[in-house]
């Protein structure tokens, strides 16, 4: 039984025991306790079992462990890890071990599937073998494709779930899937990686972006295809970032510090997906070109392979420079061959 409130879902189990299996947000926590409340009559609430614990999923929680306070929480340990930090108080819990199964009487019984990072560290899923039904949280959904996200762990998913015999996933948000074949075979879908070299630059004199052309030959004349980009006029470049194989990312300097429309494109790469992509950071700068540095050490932090060391100029670069711009590129090209 759905007790949710408009597209926030949340499902009451009754057996000998009962469970409800995500709570909603805190703007509707008073009407999913009013659900909760007329749903079980004068019956209690024995578990509370959620597949996500981020802040804005779990609102209605604390009203109702106030409601029925012997409830036992079940997440898994990075999710009761998390709820420990958000609610500060003590509170009845149980682990959701991998596979484990939670007998709640009269034929229901619940196994969950432990499944990290897809896309938190504290996902997982619930299975009810005798309904056919997957309480997948909100990690399938039929408008959004993971395989091209978090393909590692979306192909792990599916691979452990494809056994199971499920007539529909029941998602923490939006409609039931009812075709759960067709979201496994999505999750399980090889990831498109284009063979692309986007240019990526932010320039306030138009020096960043004379660097960013000469590279930009440089890859076209080696039979690569690659093409330029600018931080500052386009937008949603972080999904060209997230399919290519390999990237430059150029930034000017202001305060000390990278162009903010390159902080908008690289704060959004998937850092999972993406981990060891090589990167060529380039940059012109008026002093000291934090900027480039700056980015070359973000780079890193997220598990990205920046190459060499930046390559910097002080305002326009010299045909000297270009040319070792050049020779700089065609290093960067064959160490990646």
């Amino acid at each position: 039984m759905n007790i949710g409130t408009d597209n926030d879902n949340s499902y009451l189990l009754t057996g000998d025991k009962t469970a409800v299996i995500e709570c909603v947000g805190k703007e509707n926590a008073k009407l999913h306790t009013e659900n909760l409340k007329n749903a079980l009559g004068t019956h209690t609430l024995d578990y509370i079992i959620l597949n996500h614990t981020s802040p804005d999923n779990i609102g209605s929680l604390d009203m109702l462990m106030e409601l029925y306070p012997d409830t036992t929480v079940i997440s898994s340990t990075a999710g009761i890890k998390n709820l420990t930090e958000i609610l500060n108080k003590s509170f009845k819990y149980e682990l959701a071990k991998d596979e484990a199964v939670l007998d709640l009487g009269k034929n229901i019984k619940l196994k969950f599937y432990i499944l990290p990072n897809l896309p938190w560290t504290d996902t997982m899923a619930v299975y009810d073998e005798s309904q056919k039904i997957l309480y997948g949280g909100s990690i399938f959904s039929d408008e959004e494709n993971y395989s091209q996200i978090y393909s590692e762990y979306a192909r792990n998913a599916a691979e452990r779930l494809q056994n199971l015999n499920i007539d529909k996933i029941l998602l923490m948000y939006g409609k039931p899937i009812i075709n759960p074949k067709k979201a496994l075979e999505l999750y399980m879908s090889a990831p498109k990686s284009v063979d692309f070299i986007p240019v990526i630059y932010s320039s306030m004199y138009g020096y960043t972006a004379e660097l960013a052309n000469a590279i930009c030959s440089v890859f076209i004349k080696n039979g690569i295809n690659a093409k330029c980009f600018s931080a500052d006029t386009e937008t949603d470049l972080h999904n060209i970032l997230n399919i290519c194989r390999a990237f430059a990312v150029g930034t000017d300097t202001i305060n000390r510090n990278a162009s903010q429309s390159i902080w908008n494109v690289l704060t959004k790469i998937d850092m999972i997906n993406k981990r060891n992509t090589p990167c060529l950071i380039f940059g012109s700068c008026g002093w000291s070109g934090e900027g480039v540095y700056l980015t070359e050490r973000f780079l890193k932090n997220i598990g990205l392979k920046p190459f060499g060391k930046p390559f910097l100029t002080h305002f326009k670069p010299s045909n000297d420079e270009l040319n070792q711009l050049e020779s700089y590129v065609q290093k960067f090209i064959n160490e990646r061959n």
